[in-house]
Parts: structure tokens; C-alpha cells; sequence
């Protein structure tokens, strides 16, 4: 992330009028609206904020305009094809531009510049007029170091990322926790994130290409995070290659339209393998869609502790949820085998719920190797995607 001087932008004396008025110089350019769109929706994430965040719109050689933003920690282009006039780049509010476009009542949005004053947008019977933001700085966004380098198509990256979104914290006064770390290990890309009451330890060894591993542990930040999840949702077909230096503490990823380059997390990830249970005692397996709809019917009685009490005794499982004095609900549940001995253990309803909707069909496995230590969740996510979860257990 860099800047340069494109040399196209005038100086303004304090009045805030142009310091000399030349004829100004005319850029038509006409875009798809939700081309557009969904442009500067990909590079929002890096505008500051209110309308002071910029972004900037460069109209290149073979009519492709290139659209990016910038903030201190993260970087996104995005590149679509519109045709246009001529050469030139221009800097405008982000936001406006995007709300508007998002309103416009047909799909074509006409775009007449005069650089380097102000921008006129027109759509059938709308038009508008944004003055342009002048300055000497502009964005170049580019790729970071590749020590590591993996290359994934989107149908496989969404669902390995959005595996454990859920527990990526961005308010944790650990700092180093408010990510997901990543690595790759034995041509596998793997992955832990936890929120301090869960973990998810996450390995994707199916649909990736390891172009090189030497680029170590990273921490990804939950913003950019959310980003991966919602472009490789977007373009499902596209191929995405993932780059990251824990040297430079870098990290990016590109598509054949899309780059994003963020910066990652300083700092030693928690000791995580202390926590994952080895020695383990007691499993029980159940159907996935019958314990979350009982934990949701249950959860309906729970009070904002959300605690949920599972008690086990022969082939009989209770789920049971209250709120004292007011409520109570109770759900009961078959096993198929029996239980050595009868047990109790509470924990967080929600975010057992929140576990269970990764793994989408069949059957899920619950390990302890004590009721006072964290439950190992394990179950089918995907082909090619193997992952279990840890849930600390609580207290009415």
C-alpha cells in the first residue's frame, strides 16, 4: 500500500477556489449499475468514515476502470469494464456514490467528469452532482509478500472460512485473540479461532493448490475475515489466491478482479493445545437437526445466561433451559447406546447452537475426557474438510 502522484489533481488556494482555472478536461464513462454496484461494495471496507472516506476510480487502457480505497490497515481494489473517453483518475466520496448508484432507477449510469472539479451522475429521470475531492495522494494496492502462497476456488474457500466466523472476536482486550490465525501444514490450510469460551480448530486438505509454505503463523483480522467469506461467497467460480508474510505481517487476497491487502495481528496467538482434551472417556452421538431443535425450543425458556443443562442417564438425554421463577422448558431426547453412568453438564446454549449450524446434516459426535473440561464437538462439515470444536462448560 503505497502512494503516488497521478498528476492530474490542481491546487486550492483557502477560498476553495482553484488557484489557476483551466478549461477543465472531460471524462464520459457509462457503467452497469450493478457492475458498479457491487465494485464499490467490495472496496467500502477500506473507507474511512462518514463522507470523508474516498475512493478512487481510475479509467485505464482496454475501457477497465479500476476502483479502490485505502485506511491505514487495509487496501481493496476492485477492476470492471466500462467504457469510457479517456485516461484519467478522479477521487470521490465513497459512500454517496455508492448509495446513490444502489437508488438509480435503471441499470446504466451515464458519468460525465470535469477534472479536476466535480462529477455528474445521470440514470433515466435522476441525476446528481458530487464535487471531486482534490489532493495529492491517491491508492495502489498490490499483493503482499509470498512467502505462503495457496491458490482455492471460491466453492471450497467459503465454507473452510465461514466454519468458525462466528467465534472470530473483535473486542477481546486480548488483542492477538481478535482473529483467526492461520498456517499451512502437510499441504493442508488450517485454521483456529475462539472467542474464550469456544474453539474451532479447522483443516482444509481437499481443492488447494500450496504454491509455497514458508510464510509462517498469521493472525487475519475479523474485518478482513468477513470479507473473504462474502467475496468467495460472491464469486463462488472464481479462483482466489491467498498470500501472507508473518515476517511483514501482511496478508492478501486476489481474484482476477479482486484484490484485498490487510494488515495482520502482532502478537503470539494463545497456547490453544492446552485446552483441546486427548484422553477421551465418553462419547455420545446424535442426529444434528434433533439437538439443534430441541436446544432452540429449549433456549425459548432460558433466561439472558442463556444456559443450557444437558443430563444424561441410560438412553435418555434431557435437555432442560429456565428462568427462575418465571419459566421452564425441557426437551427429552433417545440415544442410541446407553451411558455408563448418568451425567450433568451445562453450558452455553447459543453458542452450542451457533457449532451445530456448520455442520449441516447427520451426526455429531460429543467427547469428554471430564464434565469439568471442554466438550470436543466433532462432525461432518464438508468433503475435504475436517474440523472440531471445543465449548468450555458453565454455571447456572
Amino acid at each position: 500500500m503505497t502512494a503516488h502522484d497521478p498528476g492530474l489533481f490542481l491546487s486550492w488556494d483557502y477560498e476553495g477556489q482553484p488557484s489557476s482555472q483551466p478549461s477543465p478536461t472531460i471524462l464520459e464513462a457509462t457503467f452497469s449499475r450493478d457492475e458498479l454496484v457491487q465494485a464499490l461494495s467490495a472496496v467500502q471496507v477500506a473507507l474511512g468514515d462518514g463522507d470523508l472516506g474516498w475512493i478512487q476510480l481510475e479509467f485505464a487502457e482496454d475501457q477497465t476502470v479500476i476502483i479502490s480505497a485505502q485506511n491505514p490497515t487495509l487496501a481493496v481494489r476492485y477492476a470492471l469494464k466500462a467504457s469510457h473517453s479517456q485516461k484519467g483518475v478522479l477521487k470521490v466520496s465513497g459512500r454517496q456514490l455508492l448509495e446513490y448508484t444502489k437508488q438509480i432507477p435503471q441499470n446504466t449510469l451515464s458519468f460525465h467528469a470535469e477534472l479536476p472539479y466535480r462529477v455528474l451522475l445521470s440514470s433515466g429521470h435522476s441525476s446528481a452532482k458530487l464535487h471531486l475531492i482534490q489532493g495529492h495522494t491517491s491508492t495502489h494496492v498490490q499483493a503482499a509478500p509470498s512467502d505462503s502462497e495457496v491458490r482455492i476456488k471460491g466453492t471450497t474457500l467459503a465454507p473452510w472460512a465461514t466454519s468458525f466466523k462466528d467465534l472470530l472476536q473483535v473486542d477481546d482486550t486480548r488483542f492477538y485473540a481478535n482473529g483467526a490465525l492461520i498456517w499451512v501444514e502437510d499441504n493442508c490450510l488450517c485454521a483456529v479461532a475462539s472467542d474464550a469460551v469456544r474453539l474451532a480448530h479447522v483443516k482444509l486438505n481437499d481443492g488447494i493448490q500450496v504454491q509455497s509454505a514458508q510464510g509462517g503463523r498469521i493472525l487475519v483480522p475479523r474485518k478482513t475475515w468477513e470479507e473473504i467469506i462474502r467475496m468467495s461467497g460472491q464469486h463462488p467460480e472464481d479462483e482466489f489466491c491467498l498470500k501472507w508474510s508473518e515476517g511483514t505481517l501482511s496478508f492478501s487476497i486476489e481474484s482476477p478482479q479482486y484484490l484485498l491487502h490487510s494488515k495482520t495481528i502482532a502478537g503470539l496467538y494463545p497456547p490453544y493445545e492446552n485446552a483441546i482434551p486427548h484422553k477421551l472417556t465418553t462419547k455420545i452421538q446424535l442426529s444434528v437437526a434433533t439437538l439443534a431443535e430441541s436446544i432452540k425450543r429449549a433456549l425459548i425458556f432460558a433466561d439472558k445466561s442463556k444456559v443450557l443443562q444437558l443430563a444424561f442417564d441410560q438412553n435418555t438425554l434431557r435437555l432442560s433451559c429456565f428462568t427462575p421463577g418465571q419459566k421452564e422448558g425441557e426437551e427429552v431426547i433417545a440415544l442410541d447406546a446407553a451411558v455408563e453412568s448418568p451425567f450433568d453438564v451445562n453450558y452455553n446454549g447459543a453458542h452450542l447452537a451457533s457449532i451445530l449450524s456448520v455442520l449441516p446434516a447427520g451426526q455429531v459426535e460429543l467427547h469428554w475426557e471430564s464434565i469439568n473440561r471442554p466438550v470436543k464437538i466433532t462432525g461432518a462439515v464438508r468433503p475435504g474438510l475436517e474440523a472440531f470444536y471445543l465449548l468450555v462448560p458453565t454455571k447456572f
